[in-house]
This record gives C-alpha cells, structure tokens and sequence, in this order.
C-alpha cells in the first residue's frame, strides 16, 4: 500500500514525539535512542516534510507593521538564535507540540529534542555546502550498526574534516555513537566562517576562572598591608572539594586519553614505542656515567 505525502509526514511525526518519549522516560528499545531520533529529524528535512528556514523580523511578529522575511539556513550566517528559532519552530508547527518549559516533563522533551536537533544542523550545513548527501548513510537497509545499533554509520570524510582524531587516517566511512557525532557537528561548526564562533567556550571559561582562583589563593595570597596571607577564599569544605576535584579532573583525562587511543590505536602505540626506547637510552646514559 503507497502512502500518500500527508500520511508519510505523519508517520514521520508519530516516530519523532514516540521516540522523544521513549527518550524521557527512559523506555531502551535499543542504547541510544538520540540516533534515532536525529535520523528521524533527517528524513523530515531530506524530504522536504519540514523546510529549515529562519525569518530575520521573527522578533517584530507582536508589531503591526511586521512582516516575514524568510531566509533558508545555507544563505544566512548562523547563530545559535537561529538554530533556536528552527528547532521551536520544528516543534510547534511541524510536530504540533505544546510543549512548555516550565512543565519539567514538557521540558525534559525540549531537551531531548534540542540534543538531536543541534546535532543534525552541522550535517544540514556541511551537505548544502558541499553539495553532498548522505552523510549519515545506510547499509543492508539501516543507518545503524554495533550491539543494540548504538552507532550509526558517517562519511569518513565529513569526520575528518571537523574532527581528525576520530578519523585521522581519513577512512571512507567511520561508525560513531552520539556522543562522537555531535563533537563532530561542534567541530563544522567551529571552523566554518558562516557560523557563530566569536564566544568563548564556557566550560573552558569556567575552568580557566577557577584555576586562577585556585593559583592565586596558593601561590600569591591576599596582602592586606602588612603580611601575605593564603588559603583565605575557602573555608572548612575546600579542601575535600578539591580533593573530588582533583580526581575528577584526572578521571577526565584518562578518559580522554583512553578515547584518543580508540580513536588512534597506531599513534598510540607508535608514542608507547617511542616512550620505552627513551627509557632504555635512559638506562644506558646511566650505566655509562657510573661506569
């Protein structure tokens, strides 16, 4: 039986809210449901179910004098106000949701859309301005692969030009989890000149906040005229605090390290080589001075 335009745009629509709630309520179908969502998200724009386009006056609607000035995304610089306005739009006028903020189950929907929405945009960009398709492709009829299709399957070349360490010998075809495919899109749209890039990364901000904090508190100490003195900007809970943070920022880097070894498993192998000859050459310069 062939489905008519109007009935595919709804079974497009049913999957997206029954996947976004599957996701909300923790209900596994399979292991990551964001990759689902993200490809059903895909399907909507691919055939042109859902056009992704941002009006420049959206701001003067409540003004009488207001009138639409509709941009496709691919012909304007983007922003994350714009990306914003796609993905309010997506929801309100194309899945006819209702969906409010303030409702803390309304908004853990908001979120999980937002998450697979923002992930799909870099891929949208990157595709129109290439002329590409199929970024995210399918073989044996499905877009996803591993245990419980957990990853799905990414033109090597879009990996390796957005973020090298996951396909750094520029593979035809790489398959990655969420996680990997979003860093990806973060990565497009870091380096292309047409997407918001002037503000700082807030997590480093934070990072970087804190560490002159803590340096400062250490090393120089606060002068109050007549002496140094240090360790004054905590107080009786710091230094555990610190300890936790001590080993979470270890974790992090272990666990970074441990991802770039995935990632690279030659490179790695090739600094582990280099690291025991450093040793013996070591060893040997010793023996010899002691000789």
């Amino acid at each position: 039986m062939t489905l008519t335009n109007n009935e595919k745009i709804q079974s497009n629509v049913s999957k997206i809210i029954d996947t976004v709630n599957n996701i909300t309520k923790g209900i596994n179908t399979n292991s990551n449901q964001r990759l689902e969502l993200l490809i059903s998200i895909q399907e909507a724009i691919s055939n042109e179910y859902y056009s992704l386009h941002y009006d420049l006056n959206h701001k003067k609607i409540s003004k009488n004098d207001y009138k639409p000035d509709f941009k496709m995304l691919n012909n304007i610089t983007v922003t994350s106000d714009v990306i914003k306005y796609c993905r309010n739009d997506f929801q309100e006028n194309y899945l006819k949701a209702t969906w409010q903020s303030a409702n803390s189950e309304d908004k853990a929907k908001i979120q999980a859309l937002r998450d697979s929405f923002n992930a799909y945009i870099p891929i949208y960009l990157y595709e129109k301005k290439y002329n590409k398709t199929e970024t995210l492709f399918k073989k044996n009829k499905s877009y996803f692969t591993g245990s419980n299709n957990s990853l799905v399957r990414v033109r090597g070349e879009y990996i390796f030009k957005n973020l090298k360490v996951l396909n750094p010998t520029n593979e035809d075809s790489k398959s990655l989890n969420f996680s990997q495919l979003d860093r990806v899109g973060k990565g497009y749209l870091k380096g292309d000149p047409k997407t918001e890039n002037t503000k700082t990364n807030p997590f480093n901000l934070k990072i970087k906040s804190l560490t002159t904090q803590i340096v400062k508190d250490c090393e120089d100490g606060e002068d109050n005229g007549e002496s140094v003195n240090f360790f004054t900007l905590g107080d009786a809970n710091t230094e555990a605090l610190i300890s936790k943070l001590t080993v979470a920022c270890n974790k992090w880097l272990s666990e970074l390290r441990k991802s770039r070894t995935a990632a690279n498993p030659d490179t790695a192998k090739q600094k582990e080589i280099k690291s025991v000859k450093e040793d013996l050459k070591n060893a040997i310069n010793n023996k010899r001075r002691a000789s």
